[in-house]
Parts: structure tokens; sequence; C-alpha cells
């Protein structure tokens, strides 16, 4: 738990120590993401970074203001998201509890988790209903209004209960 604390904090400094720290960072987090069964996740991540970093760096290139900083912030961007998500994939709530207490930042993320649940269960509902992911904006809009109407009552009931236990 702490060296996952230390690496997101190492991962967030990393900007202002060397540009080397933010390559040791990124190489770091890759095989851990691997070894945690994240294949998938982290190709997309490497896939959406490498298409904007595509797009930002050709056209700096294109308008004659590209600087090698400009590279660094972008790499930058990508161990600090892997670092962020190798913490939020490999810590429980519970750990963040313990850790913490029970305050403002431990229920967040432990909602956080409860937001993702949702979305996976509202994705496998939509399949098992015969409707696919795909880019028509129609399906979109469908699975953002259940996963909204959801986390709304969601945070009904939350509030709800813990007005009942006295917490304002």
């Amino acid at each position: 738990m702490y060296f996952k604390i230390l690496l997101v904090v190492t991962t967030l400094i990393s900007r202002f120590i060397h540009p080397y720290l933010v390559l040791a960072i990124i190489l770091l987090n890759t095989p851990i993401l691997v070894y945690y069964g994240l294949k998938k996740t982290l190709l997309y991540i490497a896939i959406a970074w490498t298409t904007l970093s595509s797009i930002i760096i050709g056209l700096d290139i294109l308008l004659g203001s590209f600087k090698l900083d400009y590279l660094y912030n972008l790499l930058y961007g990508y161990a600090s998201f892997t670092s962020i998500l190798l913490f939020f994939s490999t810590t429980t709530p519970r750990e963040i509890r313990r850790l913490i207490g029970f305050n403002v930042l431990s229920i967040s993320y432990l909602f956080l988790d409860y937001s993702y649940r949702v979305l996976t269960d509202t994705l496998h509902s939509l399949q098992a209903r015969g409707l696919t992911p795909s880019r028509n904006l129609s399906w979109v809009k469908y699975l953002l209004r259940s996963i909204i109407v959801l986390l709304i009552i969601r945070i009904n009931e939350v509030e709800e209960a813990l007005r009942a236990r006295g917490v304002d």
C-alpha cells in the first residue's frame, strides 16, 4: 500500500525532478500493470496516448513550434495516468479506509469503486439485451443515461443513510 502511494507521489513530482525519472516510472509501471492483468487497459491507454501525442506533435512540427519539452510533458502525462491507474486498480476501499479512516476521501474512493462496478454491470446488461458497443451515439446516450440514473439513486441512498446516522 505504501509503495503505491510513494509511486503516485513520486510520479506527480517527477516532472520537476528529472526527465529520466519519468521514463523510469513508465518502465516500472508497465510490467506491474501487466502483472496485475491489465494488459487490455494498458493497450487502450497506449493507443489513446499515442494517437493524441501524434496529433499534438504533428501539429507542433507542422506549425514550427515543436520543442522537446512538449514531448516530455506528454510522457509525464502518460506516466501519471499509469501510476494513478495502478493505484486505483490495485487498492481496495477497505485498504484506504484502514489507512486514513472513515472520512470524505475514503467515502469518495468507495463511491469511485462503486461507480466502476455500475459501469461494468450496465455494459454487461446492455450486451445481454443485444446492444453492442458501437459508434452509434444513441447507444452511448442510453448507456450514459442508465449510469447517471443509477448513480443518482445511489447518491440519494447514501445521503439518507448518513443523515440517519447523524452525519451532516
